[in-house]
């Protein structure tokens, strides 16, 4: 479900309907990530199962949650590589608008066989979203490589 909101729904504007559906429309407006937002709207629904299923059905989500924050950590972090012939603008956008710092990294594309700066960026998940939404609109053209970083130490992340 997760990986067609992402890579279907959202970069086409559409909504599966139900919560995931008001969570696209709430990301859209106010840009809260749509995880958060599906997991409140849920909250009166897990109280309600609560009551006709037991309290085993709440203790079960909670310790399911509770591995996924062992394995992912609280402060998930995404690494994004840029590949684009609008480096600059796009660097720009992510010092400016994002308020991030982008490291650029000279590659060479064996297939095409061309130089190119590869931006090189950690973000938070909203900062992703926030990046994807914008980034079509520099460069329709870009390559984006969006990878999962367990830790990031540094001005911005843990210090």
């Amino acid at each position: 479900m997760a990986a067609s909101v992402s890579f279907f729904l959202l970069p086409n504007e559409l909504s599966s309907g139900g919560f995931s559906g008001i969570a696209t429309i709430i990301y859209y407006i106010f840009k809260v990530p749509m995880g958060n937002t599906i997991v409140v709207l849920n909250i009166p629904l897990i109280i309600l199962a609560s009551f006709k299923i037991g309290k085993n059905f709440i203790f079960k989500s909670i310790i399911g949650k509770v591995i996924d924050i062992i394995f992912e950590g609280i402060y998930f972090t995404k690494l994004v590589f840029v590949v684009t012939d609008k480096s600059k603008e796009i660097s720009d956008y992510i010092k400016t608008k994002i308020k991030r710092g982008v490291t650029g990294i000279y590659g060479n594309g064996m297939y095409s066989s061309t130089s190119k700066l590869v931006l090189m960026c950690a973000l938070s998940r909203r900062d992703l979203a926030q990046l994807k939404l914008n980034i079509k609109n520099i460069d329709p053209k870009a390559f984006l490589i969006i990878t999962n970083s367990r830790e990031v130490l540094g001005i911005g992340f843990k210090e």
